[in-house]
């Protein structure tokens, strides 16, 4: 069987890797990528941005790397197909020189019965011959009657030995047919593995120069030193909008979440009944689907009063809950003031079925507002501090979700689980962001119900900065909530990010732990 019939492993995840991205394969005599969109078709003529273009990038790479590992599998198979093949002839060669030897035998049988039919026309039948003799000398000859049992013992084992060899004969017939159609199915699996080598190879080339075109292109945009401010992602420029910041639902329920894989920063934080929800930041792409959107909390205002007056979206929230929002330098775009930019999604249960989307959240002229700041440092080519020790996972517990962040080399990005199960979005699409950050932090009772609790987000604490493979040991400060929060290493340093997407986890002291 072909390697493209069967499930082709590059991770555990990988796989789930593979069919989420949408990455092509090699299968059932098919060229890899057929009906995918040419990335350089898509190039011609269009002026992608720099977070398009790191996606397409990172995007390239992964299919790439699977097409490798797949060519690398053909070749293996094709060795398989070569010494099945050879195993073949080497069968069919020995039973046609055995079918040759019973030919042989049955060709000696065959001119001995000729022999025997030839001396009974010759001379006569000597059994009969023998008897007529005894008859009219009216007694029984001792040689006579040897001489008639020999014959017939002659003729009969010339009988039996060509019925066993025409029995062999037809065995060795069918082992020579059988042994042609392995040959033939060797040869044909040969063909269909070299064609789908050949087709594989054509398209590893041609990834590999829209990968070489995209990367010339994030060059050229790196040259223009403009930024994405909540990615450090290389830009044409930065868009005139407000950051949107939408409470997305994490209960069970709620999953698989639309709109996280498009967010900028996504920060996670515990609330009442152990369960965990998302305060994602948009503003460098859109997403056509957010949600399921839920009710915000207190914690939430100290998250994001640094990003120049946001859009909050969320379901609403308590009185007091509102009424705090309504005293922050925040534009409430909730469903309470904004119900016709929400919709329910009929095949999902309420409360966990709100929506809306980042185009009609923006849609709106609200003042004043302006474009977030840079939240975080982000590193070019320099190296990773010395203090950075590679890391395989970070294992969260935030109430009671259970969160794990594993290293993916595939993605270049933390692979995240929650209560176990790999977290995609509703597209299928794994959350793999290229930055974790652990950021320890109290809890305390909200003032707007004592129930809930409130992440004090605004201090000083110990955290850990996932990057590129490996961890940073860190301790984090904010002054105030219009301040950012830094991060910096045991050398004081501040620490650089790398470029791309960033979650940050608010689990209590102690609450994670990591595996080297």
């Amino acid at each position: 069987m072909r390697l493209t019939r069967a499930t082709v492993g590059i991770l555990a995840c990988a796989c789930l890797l593979a069919l989420s991205l949408a990455t092509p394969t090699v299968a059932d005599g098919h060229r890899a990528g057929k009906g995918q969109a040419n990335p350089r078709a898509e190039l011609d003529g269009a002026e992608l941005d720099g977070a398009e273009l790191k996606e397409r990038r990172d995007d390239l790479r992964v299919r790439i790397e699977i097409l490798e590992q797949q060519i690398h599998g053909l070749l293996s198979e094709l060795e398989a197909d070569a010494s099945s093949a050879l195993a073949a002839t080497d069968d069919m060669s020995l039973a046609l020189a055995e079918f040759s030897a019973v030919a042989r035998e049955v060709d000696d049988a065959e001119a001995l019965r000729l022999n025997l039919a030839l001396h009974i026309y010759m001379y006569g039948d000597p059994r009969v011959d023998t008897v007529l003799d005894e008859i009219l000398e009216l007694h029984i000859r001792d040689d006579v009657a040897r001489e008639r049992a020999l014959f017939s013992a002659v003729e009969e084992n010339v009988a039996v030995e060509l019925s066993e060899l025409g029995q062999t004969e037809v065995v060795h017939r069918d082992a020579i047919t059988d042994a042609r159609r392995s040959q033939e199915q060797a040869e044909q699996s040969r063909d269909e593995g070299e064609a789908e080598l050949r087709e594989a190879l054509q398209t590893k080339r041609e990834l590999e120069a829209d990968l070489a075109e995209v990367e010339g292109l994030l060059e050229q945009l790196e040259g223009l030193g403009i930024r994405y401010p909540l990615t450090g992602v290389p830009a044409s420029e930065v868009p005139a909008r407000p950051a949107i910041a939408a409470k997305i639902d994490n209960y069970e329920r709620a999953r698989p979440q639309s709109g996280l894989n498009q967010a900028d920063i996504v920060y996670e934080e515990i609330v009442e009944g152990g369960i965990t929800r998302f305060v994602a930041l948009y503003h460098s792409r859109e997403a056509p689907t957010v949600g399921p959107v839920r009710s915000g909390r207190t914690s939430d205002f100290d998250l994001v009063l640094n990003l120049n007056w946001p859009l909050f979206a969320s379901s609403g929230g308590n009185r007091n809950v509102l009424s705090q929002l309504a005293d922050q330098p925040i534009l409430d775009v909730t469903e309470n003031t904004r119900p016709q930019l929400y919709w329910r999604d009929d095949q999902r249960t309420a409360p966990h079925n709100l929506y809306t989307t980042t185009a009609a959240l923006w849609s709106l002229d609200l003042e004043p507002w302006n474009t977030p700041p840079q939240l975080f440092a982000y590193r070019d080519d320099e190296p990773l501090p010395a203090g950075a020790e590679p890391v395989k996972a970070v294992e969260l517990t935030l109430g009671s979700t259970a969160v794990t962040y594993t290293w993916s080399d595939l993605l270049q990005g933390w692979l995240r689980a929650t209560d176990g199960v790999i977290h995609t979005d509703a597209e299928g699409h794994p959350v793999a962001p290229a930055n974790v950050i652990v950021q320890f932090a109290d809890y305390v009772p909200s003032p707007a119900d004592p129930r809930s609790p409130e992440l004090q987000s605004i201090g000083a604490g110990e955290a850990w900065v996932l990057t590129d493979g490996h961890i940073v040991p860190s301790r984090w400060t904010r002054v105030a909530g219009t301040a950012r929060t830094t991060y910096h290493d045991a050398a004081g340093n501040e620490v650089r990010l790398t470029p791309g997407t960033t979650w940050v986890s608010f689990p209590e002291p102690g609450g994670a732990v990591f595996r080297r």
